[in-house]
């Protein structure tokens, strides 16, 4: 799903905010994950932004390739070329 925004009924009513930095999933990685997605046209966020890609294994960038649709081999090649890609960055 893209662009998805929950909605509430009629009779629910609003509680509270909720703030990004407060709250039990301050620095697991699916949060820094979602959080590279608010930054999504707001340069300066994402230049503070922390990638996480040099530390995801083999199998989850494999799963991420499943995950998009890839089917037969082509998880396993994306995943070698992909793998190949982050090694030349951390040599910047």
């Amino acid at each position: 799903m893209r662009n998805v925004r929950l909605k509430r009924t009629r009779d629910e009513k609003k509680i509270d905010i909720r703030r990004w930095r407060d709250n039990p999933f301050v620095g697991t990685r699916e949060l820094d994950g979602l959080s590279h997605t608010k930054s999504k046209g707001n340069l300066r966020s994402y230049n503070r932004s922390k990638f996480m890609l040099g530390q995801l294994s083999r199998q989850q960038i494999r799963d991420a390739f499943r995950a998009g649709g890839y089917e037969g081999e082509e998880p396993a090649g994306f995943t070698s070329d992909f793998e190949e890609r982050i090694a030349e960055l951390k040599k910047l």
